[in-house]
């Protein structure tokens, strides 16, 4: 083997029965130099007779000088000899012997002999091809000259030579050492984002690794074998590029001091990152494979040759390391060469991003890499997020180019949808919606900024998409009426809807107009409003003079009180309080004396319940000037009613008006407000009572929505010591482990928080948790366009 080019050959001798086994043996070798091009620092370079070049003479005599060179001799055989050579009985006869004599003569060639094995059906009657096979792998066995393996498949033949080559290789590197020799030129040009030591230390750890692997595979003391690392570099050359288990992953990654991964462990444990961070992406607790410390760019100037880095396994065809990746470039906004066309600097944009341009090879390169990308898992929201972020107008040229190489229409449709915004034409992104079960994160977020720039057809249809989220659909009825666009058709589709939030952001943006414009709410057909919200329809069509004059009419008198209450507020404080007072007698008199009223009593009841309702969110929406002594005891006796309609509310209510007494109480109802955004809203208003220590209580609640509130507040308070939240950080609940973490971060500098990682998983006596590991080295490590995001942590 040449010292200088550290390179070993590797000479396949074998009859034409087994070309699929030749091809092989290059990819096991191909395998092996994945990683040992940077660890080992010695790569195979095979060779057999496809790279002969025809020359005069006997053939077998042009291929005789690669058995003269090569370092290793790999044997194949089936249930063919092979033709004679002119001087042998076969060729391989003659490469074998050759072989033979080279290693007895100077004992520099390793050869390795595999026989596939043969049916009983070829065994009973061998012919003379298989015979002369079978004698020959007996005078190996007799005479033990060499070492030989049976194989059954491919794959198991794959799975011994890798174990073969490693062997090799390990024996290799112990005999020269790490050292090169005086003078040798080895290229030891580390990965762009990495110091040679490293890769130095790299190449001392697997071989550690490997030789204890070998000593195993042999069947001698394997001595300490570290089976992790072994797993981590058998996922670095196995073509199916498995990911790494989270538990081996964390026990890796606390010994991170002491490792240094080589190029193909750390693209091994990218795909693992990226696919972890797909997996989680809609939950950022719920991380399990830390690994900034390995994969990150160790300088700001090498961020891009770390985008292409993390486009490499963006296009291997696993739909969540897809996923993962695009998510990691659109958080460290990056727009790496392999996806993008990078202009010249200070070139003009294209004059018409339509106009015909020469399509390049490297444009098709690239248009390839996005085909891949989109092929792993389709035009998902992450990848459409990412095109959305990151386009820019003088990509609109390429962008035409890449929707033509495509056929799928939900990917022409996102492609033409960016072309348009790029230009100043939003309203295509309303299509975007209706292929969808529901309006994804960044959807929203361009339509909510947009909503002024789309046409009024487009606005109507975002109020009609049941796909559209209520916020949207809200701030376009919104719209429609700030342009004085509003008719009764657009009206009346949007409250046939009948979901009540809808309903009732729609009625409550119906206060922008203008009294003679109310018009319109006379053509709705109150039926086809939510039956608890018929009260502001009513308040919206009739004056204040109106409703008080429908008072004292029967059974619809309560409807026109709640529509008082919803339209003076604060100016109907002492009618709400009268009402609670008297439980509602100014609206039940006009009903004395009528036939059948008794028959109705469970109506009468609900009512009332709702005018006690409406009047306690008068009472809670006053400013402290206009609040009476009584008025928090109106509403605790509401309470104390227990009924089903407006204990919640009052509840709601004694959050905003009560005092510390008041804590045990709205904690025994507090689970039952829906949605969370509510609840959360009830239980931060009431921790200002009891402080911290109310936040304290909530935080051990057995409910977890009410422990991540209490938890949120001491998180954010600034008279919470560390401690304290370290505390949490091994508390069974992973949001709130979270919330932790992040309180920590806005206490500490990155110095403390690294040491924190470093003992956090040595803790005497508890459990630690891998979302707690993989948030801190994201803060410790990862690059500052993540680090500083501050966590998305879920109520529910």
């Amino acid at each position: 083997m040449s010292e200088l080019s550290r390179s070993m050959m590797v000479f396949v001798a074998s009859p034409s029965d087994v070309a699929e086994e030749r091809a092989v043996v290059r990819r096991a070798a191909d395998a092996v130099n994945t990683l040992m091009g940077d660890s080992v620092g010695v790569t195979l370079q095979v060779r057999g007779w496809e790279e002969v070049q025809p020359d005069y003479g006997r053939p077998q005599g042009l291929i005789n000088p690669l058995v003269e060179r090569c370092d290793i001799f790999v044997g194949i055989m089936s249930r063919r000899w092979g033709s004679p050579s002119g001087t042998h009985t076969s060729g391989f006869e003659e490469e074998f012997e050759g072989a033979l004599t080279r290693r007895v003569t100077d004992g520099q060639l390793t050869i390795g002999m595999f026989f596939k094995k043969v049916g009983p059906e070829f065994l009973a009657d061998p012919g003379p091809e298989l015979s002369k096979v079978q004698a020959f792998k007996k005078k190996l066995q007799d005479e033990r000259i060499v070492l030989y393996h049976d194989f059954n498949s491919a794959e198991e033949l794959e799975s011994a030579l890798l174990k073969f080559f490693m062997r090799q290789l390990v024996t290799v590197r112990q005999i020269a050492g790490s050292q090169a020799p005086e003078g040798a030129e080895v290229d030891t040009a580390p990965a762009p984002t990495h110091t040679g030591a490293e890769f130095d230390d790299a190449k001392a750890q697997l071989g550690e690794v490997l030789s204890s692997f070998n000593n195993l595979v042999a069947g001698r003391v394997a001595g300490s074998l570290d089976a992790d690392r072994l797993l981590l570099f058998s996922l670095s050359i196995n073509r199916e590029k498995g990911l790494i288990p989270a538990h081996a992953a964390n026990r890796l990654y606390k010994r991170r001091a002491e490792l240094a991964l080589a190029g193909g462990e750390r693209k091994a444990w990218m795909r693992s990152f990226a696919a972890d961070a797909s997996n989680s992406r809609n939950t950022g607790w719920g991380r399990t494979i830390p690994g900034w410390y390995f994969i990150r760019p160790n300088t700001d100037d090498q961020i891009d040759i770390f985008g292409e880095s993390i486009m490499e396994v963006a296009i291997e065809g696993n739909a969540a390391v897809a996923s993962g990746a695009i998510l990691l470039l659109e958080n460290l906004k990056l727009r790496p060469e392999s996806l993008w066309i990078r202009r010249p600097t200070g070139a003009a944009s294209p004059s018409s991003p339509k106009q015909d341009v020469d399509v390049s090879e490297d444009h098709l390169k690239i248009v390839g890499n996005w085909q891949r990308l989109i092929g792993s898992g389709g035009m998902g929201d992450g990848i459409a997020s990412y095109l959305f972020t990151m386009a820019e107008t003088g990509d609109s040229t390429f962008l035409h180019t890449l929707q033509e190489h495509f056929v799928d229409p939900d990917v022409k449709l996102v492609i033409a949808a960016l072309l348009d915004s790029l230009e100043g034409h939003f309203d295509p992104l309303v299509g975007l919606i209706a292929l969808r079960y529901r309006t994804p994160d960044w959807l929203l977020s361009s339509l909510l900024q947009k909503i002024s720039s789309l046409s009024t057809e487009s606005l109507e249809t975002l109020t009609s998409i049941s796909a559209a989220s209520t916020p949207l659909r809200v701030e376009a009825f919104r719209e429609i009426i700030r342009r004085g666009a509003l008719n009764s058709s657009t009206l009346q589709s949007v409250l046939k809807v009948g979901e009540a939030d809808i309903q009732a952001g729609i009625l409550d943006a119906l206060r922008q107009l203008e009294y003679p414009a109310i018009e319109l709410l006379g053509k709705i057909d109150e039926k086809e409003v939510n039956a608890d919200l018929r009260f502001l329809l009513m308040a919206l069509s009739n004056s204040v003079e109106s409703l008080r004059m429908q008072i004292n009419t029967p059974i619809s008198g309560f409807d026109a009180w709640e529509a008082l209450a919803w339209k003076l507020g604060n100016e109907f404080r002492s009618e709400a309080r009268e009402l609670l007072d008297t439980d509602a007698a100014q609206l039940t008199e006009p009903l004395a004396g009528l036939e059948g009223v008794e028959k109705v009593n469970g109506v009468l009841e609900y009512l009332k319940a709702r005018a006690r309702r409406a009047a306690i969110s008068v009472l809670a929406s006053l400013p402290p000037e206009h609040r009476e002594e009584g008025d928090v005891d109106r509403v605790r006796n509401e309470i104390a009613r227990e009924f089903w309609l407006t204990h919640l509310d009052a509840v709601a209510a004694l959050a905003v008006m009560g005092d510390s007494s008041d804590i045990d109480l709205i904690l025994a109802f507090a689970k039952d407000i829906y949605p969370e955004e509510k609840r959360r809203d009830v239980m931060t208003k009431s921790i200002r009572f009891g402080g911290l220590d109310s936040a304290r209580r909530l935080s051990d609640d057995d409910d977890r929505i009410n422990a991540r509130i209490g938890v949120a507040t001491l998180a954010a308070s600034g008279d919470v010591t560390g401690e304290e939240l370290i505390d949490l950080l091994y508390h069974p609940d992973g949001p709130i482990r979270v919330m932790a973490v992040e309180g920590l971060r806005r206490r500490w500098d990155v110095a403390d928080l690294a040491r924190l990682l470093d003992e956090y998983a040595d803790r005497t006596g508890e459990s630690h948790y891998y979302n707690v590991i993989a948030e801190l080295d994201r803060i410790v490590y990862a690059p500052v366009q993540i680090s500083k995001q501050e966590a998305v942590v879920p109520l529910a």
